[in-house]
């Protein structure tokens, strides 16, 4: 997929995500392999501590580890993914991770990184979520 509709298609799944007015979850199997795909990316891309933090806050189950902090992103990662699997995850956390994935993509593209194989395994998702599928 080239880029232009890969962030076409991001822009797509953020804006439904935050259109969203119904309190309910959204699919926790499909926002676990939008997170797969962030944490696949942010391991191969170079990005300041500011992003570090934006990335961290886009993610659920901040204070999962009470007062210790997750160490570095892949731990984070790691206390997102077991709190969406112990808690249900609403639009805005999807429009969330999507904002991470926008940047992922934003600074691989800038660095000349190839992304696809880490997002090719969620573009039935994105593509699902952007047609409004997200529950």
């Amino acid at each position: 997929m080239q880029i232009q509709n890969l962030t076409k298609l991001l822009e797509q799944v953020k804006s439904v995500y935050a259109q969203d007015t119904q309190d309910a979850p959204i699919k926790t199997q499909d926002y676990l392999l939008l997170l797969q795909s962030f944490d696949q990316l942010q391991c191969i891309i170079k990005y300041s501590d500011s992003y570090d933090t934006d990335f961290r806050r886009n993610l659920p189950g901040g204070g999962w580890r009470g007062l210790q902090v997750a160490p570095d992103m892949t731990e984070r990662v790691k206390d997102a993914r077991e709190y969406a699997q112990k808690h249900p995850v609403y639009a805005t956390t999807g429009e969330s991770i999507i904002q991470n994935l926008i940047a992922c993509i934003d600074i691989a593209t800038r660095s000349k990184v190839d992304f696809s194989p880490m997002i090719s395994p969620a573009l039935s998702v994105l593509k699902a979520v952007a047609n409004g599928c997200i529950r």
